[in-house]
């Protein structure tokens, strides 16, 4: 999943930095959650709101770039989730 506030061209074209959503997890509807989950990585925790998305995949997390990053992973890593209280 890619989006415009993460893409190389947002760096030379700051308004579509403005076109990106927030920071999110994206879930498909039947996963169950909503709200916020916990997401852990081996460099940190973030907590995210879940936005659900019928076109992810079931069983699958949607980040953005700079989530990835800030949790010390790449495409197809595995990362632990849990439902945030």
């Amino acid at each position: 999943m890619s989006w415009y506030g993460d893409d190389p061209l947002a760096v030379f074209a700051p308004a579509l930095a403005g076109l990106a959503p927030p920071p999110a997890a994206w879930l498909h509807p039947n996963s169950g959650i909503a709200g916020t989950v916990r997401l852990s990585g081996p460099a940190q925790t973030l907590a995210l709101p879940v936005r659900l998305d019928p076109g992810m995949a079931p069983g699958t997390v949607g980040l953005n770039y700079a989530a990835l990053s800030a949790l010390g992973v790449g495409h197809g890593d595995p990362i632990g989730l849990e439902i945030a209280t």
